[in-house]
């Protein structure tokens, strides 16, 4: 079956994306994924949404618990010094009796695609006050999300929700690469794009990686963001690997040995103007000079720029991807609770403040 041309702006993708999805459970997407899968109308566009009823154990993709606690604590004991790192992995241990008592994921996260990174359409193009409307009428009992939101791509986005009463919590640093022609011109970057030219591995684009590949990609996916990162990450099926190559919602380019087997894998997703990297995996008991992940990264670099599109590498490998031009940005999320949910509120402006006040500057300084 041929495959269609990867999609490249707001719009189709999410048309690609609800018709697939919509009315349908996350848990299709990934195992560890329990959640709704739904839409609001904002103007012309449509977003898909995650609607969360509270529970538990769910990656932290379509869960603020799993992802300020659980996973919080998960890379404080593993990145910061040790003593710190206790603290901060002792703090979240009791605000998760809190999130708990106050429900905390009993959320709807608009504009989420269960990826690790969500990517916006121009505010311009979204009748903003439409969407919160309707996602108020429909869940009057849960807490409003935004993720992923930066002020070097989205200040706009930031500036909008915060004048609607969202509060802005801190996330993650990532890292993003807004001038890929000048970053191509750094040495780091240069012996990378070598890579590109290797002979011990082959590459193959987009149509010639196949469903019956997709097995082995949630495999190598696995390796790297379950096995060696955190298991609060998505765990994808194969068939959503499938299904959305298939949709045009992914573009995958990897490098196999000479049995054909998959080495390493690259699922790039993108807009108009920002390309990302959700998909990434490799073989993590290959040897360590095979250079597996600088080749994956040297292959999404290309992409970016053959496709004159800005580059959002997400989080982690924070060295590695500062010496390749990376400018580090610190993403939030915005959120607004229901004036009946006071104790949310409560825990929220807890969140926002500990987040902002202490979280980010360990963030900036530590390198996170």
């Amino acid at each position: 079956m041929s495959l269609p041309v990867p999609l490249d702006n707001f719009a189709d993708n999410a048309a690609a994306y609800l018709q697939r999805y919509r009315h349908t459970d996350a848990n299709r997407l990934a195992s560890n994924l329990t959640a709704q899968i739904d839409a609001v109308d904002a103007g012309a566009l449509e977003l898909p949404v995650t609607i969360n009823h509270a529970e538990p154990g769910n990656a932290w993709v379509c869960s603020p618990r799993s992802t300020y606690i659980d996973y919080a604590a998960e890379e404080a004991r593993r990145l910061l010094p040790r003593p710190l790192g206790a603290t901060v992995a002792g703090l979240c241990a009791q605000l998760a009796r809190l999130a708990d008592a106050c429900a905390l994921d009993r959320t709807v996260t608009l504009n989420n695609w269960c990826l690790s990174t969500n990517l916006y359409p121009a505010l311009a193009a979204v009748d903003l006050d439409q969407a919160l409307a309707q996602a108020r009428q429909r869940w009057p009992g849960h807490a409003l999300w935004w993720r992923s939101l930066n002020r070097q791509d989205n200040a706009d986005w930031l500036q909008a929700l915060q004048a609607r009463g969202f509060a802005l919590i801190a996330s993650r640093q990532v890292w993003l690469y807004p001038d890929l022609e000048a970053a191509a011109r750094l040495a780091n970057m240069r012996a990378d794009a070598r890579l590109l030219q290797r002979r011990d591995l082959h590459w193959c684009d987009n149509h010639a990686i196949t469903a019956a590949d997709a097995p082995r990609i949630a495999e190598l996916y696995g390796q790297l963001y379950l096995g060696k990162y955190s298991r609060w990450n998505p765990a994808y099926r194969p068939q959503m690997i499938a299904e959305w190559q298939q949709a045009g919602l992914l573009r995958l380019e990897g490098w196999r040995d000479d049995h054909g087997r998959l080495q390493c894998i690259a699922g790039m997703f993108g807009t108009e103007q920002v390309v990302s990297t959700p998909i990434v995996g490799y073989d993590t008991a290959a040897a360590q000079k095979l250079a597996l992940y600088r080749t994956l990264t040297a292959t999404s670099y290309r992409h970016a720029r053959q496709s004159r599109r800005r580059l959002n590498l997400s989080a982690g490998a924070a060295g590695f991807k500062r010496l390749r031009g990376g400018v580090a940005a610190i993403e939030y999320s915005a959120v607004w609770a229901p004036p009946a949910a006071r104790a949310t509120r409560a825990l929220l402006w807890t969140l926002s403040q500990l987040t902002r006040r202490v979280g980010e500057p360990l963030m900036r300084h530590y390198q996170l």
